[in-house]
């Protein structure tokens, strides 16, 4: 411990951790692995703030979709443990391909992408401490504006891999989803349109990228406000 740190640890009368006032169970809490001091907390938070032996992976409504997909490769990685907890035959609350647990956030933030980035996106002017995550990589105060929404895409236009190296945005009528029988509206085109248009992409595979990075860390932040 540095001298700044140990001040901090006889200075602090409560749990940097549960913030409830400390008594004689106050320890000093340290990353086991690096051993940097990280505060004074109580015993109770010490013992259960352990270092997970697995990554979380979260996808939203994974159990629904993504999970199917996932599934059918897994038998690629023979050298790796393969676990699951089940919901039925073809559904799993979870699975694990061996340190990677993948969860599905939708099990915790019942509302759709769209609608949970609105909801946070209403709880504060302040973009950057609505989406930490988005403004860290899209850094320009325009480019983050126009993308904290839930992204456009042309799902079922994307066939095979050169419709990666087209250098025009889809037709609007490309957008239709065969599922739900719905397009997009105009304003939603339009919206494509600016991403397309403000972060310089030159094919569809530039806006694929884009709208892959900005999902993923749109609901990084959805998580972490969670």
């Amino acid at each position: 411990m540095t001298p700044t740190d140990v001040d901090n640890y006889n200075s602090s009368n409560q749990c940097y951790l549960c913030h409830k006032t400390l008594t004689l169970t106050k320890v000093r809490d340290h990353c086991h692995i690096c051993g940097v001091y990280r505060g004074a907390a109580c015993q109770k938070c010490n013992l259960n703030l352990k270092n997970p032996q697995y990554v979380p992976v979260f996808l939203h409504n994974l159990r629904n979709f993504d999970s199917f997909i996932i599934q059918e490769a897994l038998g690629l990685f023979k050298n790796l443990k393969i676990k699951c907890i089940p919901r039925n035959l073809s559904k799993f609350v979870s699975f694990s391909l061996g340190n990677l647990r993948f969860l599905d956030s939708y099990q915790l933030m019942s509302c759709s992408l769209g609608s949970l980035t609105s909801n946070l996106a209403q709880k504060s002017v302040n973009i950057q401490k609505s989406f930490p995550n988005l403004c860290k990589t899209f850094t320009g105060e325009k480019q983050a504006q126009l993308l904290a929404r839930k992204g456009i895409y042309s799902y079922e236009y994307v066939t095979d891999y050169s419709k990666f190296d087209e250098r025009v945005l889809p037709a609007q009528c490309h957008f239709r989803s065969s599922l739900t029988g719905e397009g997009i509206s105009d304003a939603e085109y339009e919206f494509a349109k600016s991403v397309w248009r403000e972060l310089e992409c030159e094919t569809l595979g530039d806006f694929h990228d884009v709208y892959l990075l900005t999902d993923t860390l749109l609901l990084a932040d959805c998580m972490e406000d969670f």
